[in-house]
């Protein structure tokens, strides 16, 4: 089994490629870069300003595992 890409491991440009790949237009791409780093969204779902397609689309194909510190 691939292991899905977390988000946190891609920049903004990867982001972009991503969203084009799925035909989705650049502003998508910033959409979800504000929404990880600015909101600090953590799941798909959170994105109330995506449509529902990509929500489905990010949950499939990345991984929105929080980062956890271990002592």
């Amino acid at each position: 089994m691939v292991e899905k890409p977390l988000i946190y491991d891609l920049d903004l440009e990867d982001i972009v490629g991503l969203t084009r790949d799925w035909g989705e237009p650049r502003y998508r791409a910033h959409q979800i870069w504000e929404g990880v780093y600015k909101t600090f969204w953590q799941d798909p779902s959170e994105f109330t300003n995506l449509p529902r397609t990509l929500h489905s689309a990010l949950a499939a194909r990345l991984t929105f595992r929080s980062l956890v510190l271990s002592v």
